[in-house]
């Protein structure tokens, strides 16, 4: 004789669900991915950083509903969203472009650079195969990572994580201390300074030409 389980099954919401590492790791992986979609869509129409006021508009769209979300809720999910996961996947992510961006020679965008497309360079020269892969480079972000999409993204994934933590101690029952509040806006005021002032920040190349 079989017994069958008659006890009613609950199903987990997310709010409920136990959100962790993987989580983070996952949930950051895939806004990099649609990121470098959106930069490689973007460089094929011949833009290639993000402008006013779209800058402006991500910015507000997301620091403000994150904050109000923080100070309302206060479930496991926002919890997750404000807490030190979160934040530290969005810290290495961001990390390992900067450090793309130190690393990869800028004399590259003399090779793709409608400006100076056929125009003779000291640029190292570059043959077939390294020329596809200069160009892959560029529709991708990597010749311009400070003001890439992808880039931007890992920042205001940061974005939000700090609006959720401030949301939420500042309408805690007991008020966070001053030295908390002041490191975290100024953290803030860095990132948002960074997104939406990327529309102004111009990365130029310089050209030694000569007559053809």
């Amino acid at each position: 004789m079989t017994h069958t389980d008659t006890t009613p099954r609950t199903q987990t919401t997310v709010s409920e669900h136990a959100w962790g590492w993987g989580e983070a790791f996952n949930i950051h992986l895939a806004v990099l991915l649609a990121a470098f979609f959106v930069q490689w869509a973007l460089t094929q129409k011949g833009g290639m950083a993000v402008r006013f006021p779209w800058n402006w508009i991500a910015v507000l769209g997301l620091a403000v509903p994150a904050g109000v979300a923080g100070a309302v809720f206060r479930g496991p999910f926002m919890r997750w969203m404000s807490g030190a996961k979160f934040a530290i996947c969005a810290i290495a992510f961001t990390s390992v472009l900067s450090l793309l961006g130190t690393f990869i020679p800028a004399d590259l965008a003399a090779h793709v650079t409608p400006v100076t497309a056929g125009v003779k360079h000291n640029a190292p020269a570059l043959g077939m195969i390294q020329m596809k892969l200069v160009n892959a480079a560029h529709m991708l972000g990597f010749l311009h990572v400070f003001t890439s999409v992808p880039f931007l993204a890992m920042a205001m994934m940061m974005l939000v994580n700090l609006s959720a933590v401030l949301g939420r101690r500042l309408t805690a029952p007991r008020f966070p201390q001053l030295s908390f509040i002041l490191n975290h806006v100024g953290i803030l005021l860095v990132i948002i300074g960074l997104v939406a002032g990327s529309a102004q920040l111009i990365q130029g190349t310089v050209v030694n030409s000569r007559p053809v």
